[in-house]
Order: structure tokens, then sequence, then C-alpha cells
């Protein structure tokens, strides 16, 4: 990601409260350039702008907001464990699934998200990684009585196909009764 050069402000509202990776919503004007001297002793000449004001924004707004929202609140349960498929945004760059799990048994479980795939028509979507974003990650493992929520993504898909399938593939899930066996959780979704 480029950097766009130096910004100043007189507005202290949040001060102390930006972190490396965070993404920010700034108006304001340019005022000329800065120069200053980097890590490497070279001399560096960037825009500098005078903010009117900033405002922390999420990674979604500033660089994936969604084109299409499918809301699709469906559960599907096996042996105590279920899994909600709340809704299904697809952006141009990537598409992010929002779930729930739950553990409802009287056993520990896990529940890995790394072989979960989408598939439209004849292709399959896999997941992708992203680091340093605001997304809450599901936890993989559930006592019982305990319930989890995420947000997985996966690369983008065709919106214009109007259909998609989400499989989380069953056998990663475990709980501590080891003569269960799960099915894969499979939800269509379509929109228009």
């Amino acid at each position: 990601m480029k950097k766009v050069g130096i910004v100043s402000t007189s507005d202290t509202s949040l001060r102390g409260k930006l972190k490396e990776c965070q993404y920010v919503r700034i108006k304001g004007k340019v005022a000329g350039s800065k120069t200053y001297t980097n890590v490497a002793g070279g001399k560096v000449t960037t825009p500098h702008v005078e903010a009117n004001s900033v405002e922390l924004i999420t990674r979604t707004e500033a660089v994936a907001p969604a084109l299409k929202v499918v809301e699709v609140n469906k559960a599907l349960s096996q042996h105590g464990l279920t899994i909600t498929l709340q809704k299904i945004e697809i952006a141009a760059n990537e598409t992010r699934a929002f779930i729930k799990a739950a553990n409802g048994s009287q056993n520990k479980a896990s529940l890995h998200t790394y072989n979960i795939v989408l598939v439209q028509g004849s292709k399959q979507i896999k997941t992708k990684s992203l680091f340093g974003t605001d997304y809450p990650q599901p936890d993989s493992s559930l006592l019982p009585g305990t319930e989890s929520a995420g947000i997985i993504i996966f690369e983008p898909v065709d919106i214009q196909q109007g259909k998609i399938k989400l499989v989380w593939d069953g056998s990663t899930a475990r709980t501590d009764n080891y003569n269960l066996r799960f099915s894969d959780w499979v939800w269509e979704i379509s929109w228009e």
C-alpha cells in the first residue's frame, strides 16, 4: 500500500487511538510538501495535507465496500454443534461470510475454517488470509455451551451469476466424543 504523505490536524479526538494497519478517512486540503530524512538517511519529499477532520473507519469501508449483501440467517446442526451462516457480503475484491458457531453439546468441540470453500458454477473459491485487518476471526475451539462469531474471507465471486454454495468440510469438526462423525455443512445462497 502506498503512503500518501504527511497529514497534520488540530483535531485531537483520535490522539492515542490510532494504531498501525488501521484505516482513516481524511478531509482536508493539500498544503504543499514536506521534506524529511528517512531511517536510511535519505531525503524524502512528500505531500503535506492539512486535515479538517480525521475519522477512524473499518477496512471494509476503506478497501472493500459491499456491492451486494445477502441475508441468509440459516442454522445447520449436527451432534449439538450449530453453525449459522448469517450473511454474505460480496465486494469487488473479496467475499465475506459472517458465521456464528455454537456448541450445545456436553463435549468440547473444535471447528476449523481451513477447509471451507465457496462453489460457483464449476469453480471452487478458497478462503484468503488477511493479516492485520479488523475482521473478527471465529474461535476454533468451543467449550460446551459457548459460541463464537466471525468473518471468513474468500476470493471474489462473480456477482452476475446470482448464486453460490458454501461448503464447510465436516471432517474439520471434532468433539471429545471421537465416535461422532460429521457430514459437510452446506448452504445454497442466491440473489437477484
